[in-house]
């Protein structure tokens, strides 16, 4: 048989209270860099500020992955 991919629905996350730092996302352990499947934005409300983190990706089964600050970002 060969291997079925399917794309993860263009999702988008919000992470309530993170700040104004940027993020960086994993997928099966490997950076992925932003451009046009990995985004991430800021919502700045009066107690703080979300992330928006928007993604689309091809998946060739169970996936796994992370965001985490951005070393050197505010």
């Amino acid at each position: 048989t060969g291997v079925q991919t399917c794309a993860l629905p263009i999702s988008a996350f919000v992470i309530d209270g993170w700040g104004h730092g940027g993020a960086l996302l994993r997928l099966n352990g490997k950076p992925v860099a932003e451009g046009k499947d990995f985004r991430v934005g800021h919502i700045d409300h009066l107690e703080g500020s979300s992330l928006v983190v928007w993604v689309h990706a091809q998946l060739n089964g169970p996936s796994d992955f992370s965001i985490t600050p951005m070393l050197g970002s505010h």
